[in-house]
């Protein structure tokens, strides 16, 4: 684990697997971190994983808050050199996805493939004004364990990772979460995301909103070869919903479009 600040921003991240292979970026959501990723991280163990994590803490000074460019120009940074000319595929869910979304927009050339779960291009000009008072309003009510278990229960958390869930939830600050909440729902797909080279593979559950149902469609219709995938009977969390179906899913497309060699083969 290693911790990264160029840009203000406080990461750290993981990394595994054979530092030859095909690198795989895995880039957690809002509100959990990077252990959402660990049944993927075991299931390609084949591959050179990095999982980065970032904190919803705020920071003391204008250039260590939480935006999803910083972010984005972090994990371009650390990709670039990880990779050593290997191709470089991204996993992003939710705000993660968002993220990996900036990446492909401010480096077109950079990734070889990008899996983008559950990740919203339509800003929520309506919501976005009441996130501070009612964040405020219920934040001592989100940090009890009664009511991160309703949570954790919506997002599918496994019981053997609630208390790593409880625990990064009882470490987020006020306005480290409202700043993060905020960047999400105003997020606009940036005009380069068009220029983007990386294959595309766009997730999203049958039972998530209309909102984001149609940011999936969109967003594979955008890029010609794209391919979307919609779960039934699932809402917001493929990855931790279905692990077992996530990873063949990702395995499959990998492979078909020679991301990654299937396991026991030669690279």
């Amino acid at each position: 684990m290693e911790k990264r600040g160029g840009n203000g921003m406080a990461w750290t991240y993981t990394e595994s697997g054979p530092i030859d292979a095909p690198l795989l970026l895995f880039v957690h959501g809002g509100g959990v971190g990077g252990w959402m990723w660990d049944r993927q991280v075991e299931h390609f163990r084949h591959a050179h994983c990095l999982v980065p994590e970032w904190s919803e803490q705020d920071g003391t000074g204008e250039d260590e808050l939480f935006t999803i460019e910083k972010s984005a120009e972090a994990l371009i940074r650390l990709a670039e050199r990880k990779s050593a000319g290997r191709p470089i595929v991204a996993v992003g869910f939710s705000l993660g996805a968002q993220i990996v979304m900036q990446m492909m927009s401010d480096r077109p050339d950079l990734l070889s493939g990008a899996m983008l779960g559950s990740g919203s291009i339509y800003p929520a000009s309506l919501a976005r004004p009441l996130v501070g008072p009612l964040i405020s309003l219920f934040y001592s009510l989100m940090r009890s364990r009664k009511f991160a278990a309703l949570q954790a229960r919506s997002l599918y958390v496994p019981g053997e990772q609630f208390d790593t869930y409880y625990a990064h939830s009882l470490g987020i600050s006020r306005a480290g979460l409202i700043r993060t909440v905020r960047e999400s729902l105003g997020y606009r797909l940036p005009a380069g995301f068009a220029y983007s080279t990386a294959r595309l593979l766009v997730t999203v559950g049958e039972e998530e909103s209309g909102s984001m149902r149609r940011s999936a469609r969109d967003l594979a219709q955008m890029r010609a070869g794209s391919e979307l995938v919609v779960r039934p009977g699932i809402g917001h969390g493929f990855s931790l919903a279905q692990p077992e179906a996530f990873n063949a899913l990702l395995a499959r497309w990998l492979e078909e479009g020679g991301l990654l060699p299937r396991r026991g083969s030669g690279r």
